[in-house]
């Protein structure tokens, strides 16, 4: 719902939500006329009660901001329920205000409601504290802007608020972007959609800006994907089952050995993806599946010796599909060419840190990013989840609980051994059953399709909208577990066991 009223001499606002009808909001311009501000608390307090008396007296999420042609227009996300506020609890908190033009740059509202979680975040800039970062430059406060959304979402930053799951950059479903100067518009439009899916909708709103220094601001609206969703996610559009993402484990070895892997890369012994089975993914995607991003994981991919041949196949075959390499990043000085990076859209570095990529290496990434116009992802961790149980969960309420609010069933769906599967714990199920010494014989083909199966679409369906989940699921805690330290495991830790 959206609501214009006329006003003259306003730049843009910001409001915390919580004080957005008190008689002194939060961020007030400094420069601005005090008549002018109080004018202005009028007016937006008028649209606001317009709205707010429908909503049992709910306070929902809410942003304003000065149009083009003079007007102050207030966007409401209408909600029976009411909202959870939350903030990036690694910037200062906004209750610290001390009556100085300043703001929090990230900060939202969570509704959960009929089964499904949404978070409407307020604008977020490049800034930490109040300090702005990277001055007039559209191309870095694009990527710092992002970075703060991705802290204010994520499953980290959302767990001190009593949350049990957090949100990704591919579950924002409206992107508003906010931009100060004309010659960043085209720059703007190409770059910021590689950041989130194709089902996105954006919004390029000329508008000024309430720091010196700041020529962008996002405000995005997100709906939880994994979240006890109704209804079925997965459809067929033009002949393909639509789904967010598809992997290959072009080698499933790995040049690190990290504790609790995913994949269990540290206990497999070389072996590479051939080109012909790429192929055979391929033709398989191009007659079932149309994944919004292809990603190219592991193991760790920047070891495979064909890995820039793999990458022209696929780009080749989907051309519009975003085709997104992920790694650990300690090799990319020594394998990341410029023919690769030419190839892909995305690149996701996991910087483990107590192996993260040297300085030198990381800059020299972003050079490259930059110039070949590849969306760069450089994640910093220092934690797992605990994903694996070495006895089988019988509660199981418990085991339904961990389902619902797993997005691995949507975010790893993969092939493995001719066999297709909604996530890579029931990929790998007979491999950590093996390494943990696990009393159980699941069998891994029971947990997905052949790739061959005449009947593969109508059978996939029905098994990617399933809402009981797998068997693998007994045995896995999904994105519910306890954090703990990532370490490297020693040698002889993992070749008693290698597979």
């Amino acid at each position: 719902m959206q609501t214009e009223f006329s006003i003259n001499e306003i730049d843009r606002i910001e409001s915390f939500y919580e004080n957005i009808l008190k008689e002194t909001p939060l961020l007030v311009r400094n420069e601005m006329p005090s008549a002018v501000y109080d004018e202005f608390c009028k007016i937006r307090e008028k649209a606001c009660r317009s709205v707010l008396d429908s909503l049992d007296g709910n306070l929902p999420p809410m942003s304003d901001v000065l149009t083009s042609d003079n007007k102050i227009r207030i966007t409401v996300e209408t909600a029976n329920a009411k909202p959870l506020y939350v903030e990036n609890l690694r910037q200062k908190s906004a209750y610290l205000f001390d009556g100085v033009c300043r703001q929090m740059t990230s900060r939202g509202a969570v509704v959960e409601e009929n089964g499904s979680s949404k978070l409407q975040t307020a604008a977020t800039m490049s800034m930490v504290d109040e300090t702005v970062l990277f001055p007039d430059d559209a191309y870095e406060q694009l990527y710092k802007s992002m970075e703060n959304l991705r802290w204010l979402l994520g499953q980290f930053n959302l767990k001190k608020y009593g949350l049990q799951y957090g949100f990704a950059v591919d579950d924002i479903c409206r992107l508003r972007v906010y931009y100060k100067n004309d010659s960043d518009l085209d720059f703007l439009r190409q770059m910021t959609p590689r950041f989130v899916s194709r089902e996105c909708q954006f919004e390029y709103i000329k508008s000024g800006m309430p720091y010196d220094g700041i020529v962008l601001a996002l405000e995005a609206v997100c709906y939880k994907k994994g979240f006890s969703e109704k209804g079925d996610k997965y459809k067929v559009v033009n002949g393909r089952i639509r789904t967010e993402s598809f992997e290959l484990h072009v080698c499933e070895h790995c040049n690190l050995r990290c504790n609790q892997c995913c994949n269990l890369s540290p206990f497999h012994k070389e072996h590479f993806m051939s080109l012909d089975e790429v192929k055979r993914i391929c033709d398989f995607l191009e007659k079932h599946i149309a994944p919004d991003v292809i990603k190219v994981a592991g193991g760790e991919p920047l070891l495979h010796p064909q890995l820039a041949e793999i990458l022209k196949t696929i780009k080749q075959r989907f051309p519009q599909t975003n085709l997104r390499i992920v790694t650990n990043g300690v090799l990319a000085n020594r394998y990341l060419t410029e023919e690769i990076m030419a190839t892909i859209d995305q690149l996701w570095i996991s910087n483990y840190r107590n192996v993260a990529v040297p300085e030198n290496t990381v800059v020299k990434i972003k050079q490259m990013a930059k110039d070949k116009f590849v969306l760069l992802n450089i994640k910093d961790v220092d934690q797992f989840y605990n994903i694996v149980l070495t006895e089988k969960n019988e509660d199981e309420s418990n085991v339904s609980a961990i389902y619902d609010n797993c997005w691995m069933k949507h975010r790893c769906l993969m092939v493995r051994k001719n066999t297709f599967f909604k996530c890579t714990r029931a990929a790998y199920i007979e491999d950590q059953q093996y390494i943990y010494d696990m009393p159980t014989n699941v069998k891994a083909a029971d947990e997905g399709i052949s790739i061959d199966d005449p009947d593969f679409q109508q059978k996939a369906l029905l098994y990617l909208n399933d809402k009981d989940g797998l068997q693998s699921c007994s045995y896995c805690l999904g994105v519910s577990g306890t954090l703990f330290d990532i370490r490297q495991m020693k040698k002889e830790e993992v070749q008693a066991k290698m597979l």
